[in-house]
């Protein structure tokens, strides 16, 4: 029960309205009060009988004008409103950090209100210092472009004052409040409809390293070296698995080189004609290699070559170097190799099945990409990413992840890496009808999520123990679509029992 006492500016009526709260032996939840005479009081339901003796008390002591039931205290009513807006808001001190955050804020970077608060703000948001906005800047209004988890906002950062005397104001903190793309174009699309068409705004489109989104520190240092890379002649070797952006990587190279004005020539050795390969890559006229010229060629799968190929390309790099080192000019004119493999070439070699010649040259400077399940802190991060893809793409649908999604994405184990973790946030969207938030049950993953098994020496379970893992999962995942004992039973053939005591067995709480 809340009651709006309204008072005049008098000395003591709190005191001794708390005085007869505690004759009713009420707890009290919460109390308000404003310098305009408003005293909110906030108490357990009161029976009907006790209510009305207590309201004509509280009336009856001295400078109290009125006193009537409200249905909220003020800051809840603040409280609902910030969190009902669908814009993340940020409120930060004087040092930079978060004071308060609403359920949108909260929902784009994964986590509680608790966590949040008293941390520092640009722990989540980069591009943009606070503590310098307050410092030097002294709280002007600012609009800025930063990143949040990889993903463009625009930043409407507005100072908070305090009344601090009669005729001065205090500086206490901000406000930041975030806008994305899909959002804004939204909103220009309103504004479009209803008044005189305007231009239309072009998209900043990133080059290079800056397109790629990383969080975690396995992707960070291959960035790292990759720039370091791109800038030499050198041939590159880039090892991941399938759908780690292998050749992504090989354009953000060929991006951030000094050939990036000359073309990027990318080639699937798997499939290449082999009849015509030679002719395809190597001939002195229309062959790729000539036709790229002082651009870069990308050869992605390259342990696909024959031996007889696998000579052609030594033989090319080999004049590659002569050219270098008797004639720069016809050099220039030369294109850069990157090559790429999912399986170890130092593998393949010791098997006879890649020429060691031609690995010793092509691995001057070698990138190791990691896989997606040894690198989790990108999951969610290019979830987000891909989901704020199709929001941009829809124009005026805002996507966003729940919290059991970003639990179930980052418990997977992604064999197919990026590559299938886009798939899914596509699958996944297509299928989320007038749904904005994407929850577990639209996110079509497979049901065995366990890392697969790459070798005897890494296998150190007992038969029983891989199948108790394999059923948890299977479990685990089945369960939110069928969320009952019985229903889950029957899509697996048992009875209820068994599918209860599994349950407890392995700790799996109802969806």
């Amino acid at each position: 029960m809340r009651l709006e006492v309204m008072c005049e500016n008098k000395t003591g009526i709190t005191r001794k309205l708390l005085e007869i709260l505690e004759r009713y032996d009420l707890n009290l939840y919460g109390m308000e009060a404003n310098s305009d005479g408003v005293i909110h009081v906030h108490f357990p339901e009161l029976e009907f009988e006790r209510f009305k003796n207590l309201m004509p008390e509280i009336r009856k002591l001295d400078h109290v004008i009125d006193v009537r039931t409200v249905k909220n205290m003020p800051l809840e009513t603040e409280h609902s409103a910030l969190d009902a807006l669908p814009d993340p808001v940020f409120f930060i001190d004087l040092k930079g950090k978060v004071t308060r955050i609403n359920k949108a804020a909260s929902a784009m970077i994964n986590l509680e209100k608790e966590k949040v608060e008293n941390e520092l703000l640009n722990q989540w948001i980069l591009g943009f210092s606070f503590t310098k906005w307050v410092d030097e800047q002294q709280g002007e209004n600012q609009t800025v472009k930063i990143q949040v988890c990889g993903i463009n906002y625009l930043a409407e950062i507005s100072p908070i004052y305090l009344n601090d005397t009669a005729t001065s104001k205090l500086l206490s903190g901000g406000i930041v409040l975030l806008k994305s793309s899909s959002r804004l174009n939204k909103q220009l699309n309103i504004l479009q409809t209803e008044t005189t068409p305007v231009s239309k705004i072009k998209k900043e489109t990133m080059q290079g390293f800056e397109a790629i989104r990383a969080q975690s520190s396995a992707i960070k240092r291959t960035l790292l070296q990759a720039n370091k890379v791109a800038l030499l002649d050198s041939p590159i070797l880039i090892i991941g698995e399938v759908g780690t952006g292998r050749r992504r990587i090989a354009r953000a190279c060929h991006d951030a080189s000094s050939r990036k004005e000359a073309p990027f020539i990318a080639i699937n050795c798997a499939t290449l004609n082999k009849n015509t390969i030679h002719e395809k890559l190597f001939d002195d006229e229309q062959g790729i290699l000539k036709r790229a010229q002082s651009g870069t060629v990308y050869l992605d799968e390259i342990a696909e070559l024959s031996n007889d190929h696998q000579i052609n390309l030594l033989n090319y790099l080999i004049s590659e170097q002569c050219d270098s080192s008797h004639k720069q000019a016809h050099y220039a004119q030369k294109s850069r190799i990157i090559c790429s493999n999912k399986k170890s070439l130092v593998k393949l070699m010791k098997a006879g099945k890649f020429r060691q010649d031609l690995l010793y040259q092509i691995n001057e400077c070698t990138l190791s990409i990691p896989a997606l399940r040894k690198s989790k802190d990108d999951i969610i991060s290019l979830a987000k990413y891909f989901l704020q893809h199709y929001s941009d793409k829809q124009g005026d649908t805002e996507y966003t992840l729940s919290k059991k999604s970003c639990e179930k994405l980052q418990n997977y184990d992604w064999p197919g890496n990026v590559k299938e973790l886009k798939n899914i946030i596509f699958q996944a969207v297509s299928m989320m009808g007038d749904n904005t938030e994407l929850t577990p049950e639209v996110l079509s993953l497979p049901l065995d999520t366990q890392t697969p098994v790459n070798s005897i020496e890494t296998f150190n379970d007992t038969l029983e123990q891989a199948t108790k893992k394999y059923q948890a999962d299977l479990i685990r995942q089945l369960y939110p679509v069928y969320p009952s004992t019985r229903k889950l039973a029957k899509k697996l053939g048992v009875s209820h029992t068994a599918i209860a005591n599994k349950l407890k067995e392995y700790g799996i709480d109802k969806p």
